[in-house]
């Protein structure tokens, strides 16, 4: 598994240098490329209903580093 954390390069100061971007840039290109051929998909930690009570939750539970990997989906009625 590879984790790609996209907050931390808009928050680390080391990621704000050209070469830095640069390979940033690069590195999303080449995951839209494998996700469009199906070699990588997001890992889907939780979903949770469109709900205001749900929605705090999993957001307080991000927030807590509960959940760290992996995507929260929530399903639309």
């Amino acid at each position: 598994m590879v984790i790609g954390d996209l907050a931390r390069y808009g928050t680390d100061p080391s990621f704000r240098n050209p070469e830095a971007q640069a390979r940033l840039i690069q590195g999303l290109e080449q995951a839209r490329r494998w996700t469009e051929e199906g070699k990588l998909k997001a890992e889907i930690t939780k979903v949770v209903p469109f709900d205001p009570i749900s929605l705090q939750q999993a957001f307080e539970a991000f927030s807590r580093g509960e959940i760290n990997v992996g995507k929260v989906v929530v399903r639309c009625p």
